[in-house]
């Protein structure tokens, strides 16, 4: 989910063969799905949520950019730990789990329009998110 200026930046430094599907929905932001890139951090910078699953790298990267989110844990990962990540995650930053059994195209767009519009402060603004993680590891959280 994007703001305004993602979409004109892509149309300049995408490869035209890239594949880039725009979806527009009355009253709803505007999406942009993608081929896979591993310049994650330009897409960050200009994205205004990030739908993703709840893998510990995609988290890790939500914190590091500061990004709203629909989290959709893998249902199958191992004793759920993405459920757990996504949990963590958002204790502390704006975000929303979205178990895939209970994705439907009304509730995506709700929860993408929620989070788009929504004020654009962090739940959690006096501690360090890196801190933070360091802790919960060390087990000092």
């Amino acid at each position: 989910v994007v703001g305004p200026s993602l979409v004109e930046t892509l149309s300049k430094t995408m490869p035209p063969t890239e594949a880039c599907f725009t979806i527009m929905h009355e009253g709803a932001p505007k999406v942009v799905l993608l081929p896979y890139t591993e310049n994650m951090g330009c897409l960050y910078d200009l994205a205004d949520v990030v739908l993703c699953r709840a893998g510990a790298s995609s988290v890790t990267e939500l914190l590091q950019w500061r990004k709203p989110a629909v989290l959709v844990p893998y249902p199958f990962a191992k004793d759920d730990h993405q459920t757990l990540n996504a949990t963590v995650f958002c204790e502390q930053m704006r975000g929303v789990i979205l178990p895939q059994t209970e994705m439907t195209f009304e509730r995506l767009l709700s929860e993408i329009t929620t989070l788009s519009t929504g004020p654009k402060v962090w739940k959690q603004t006096q501690n360090n998110a890196a801190e933070l993680v360091c802790q919960e590891i060390l087990g000092l959280g």
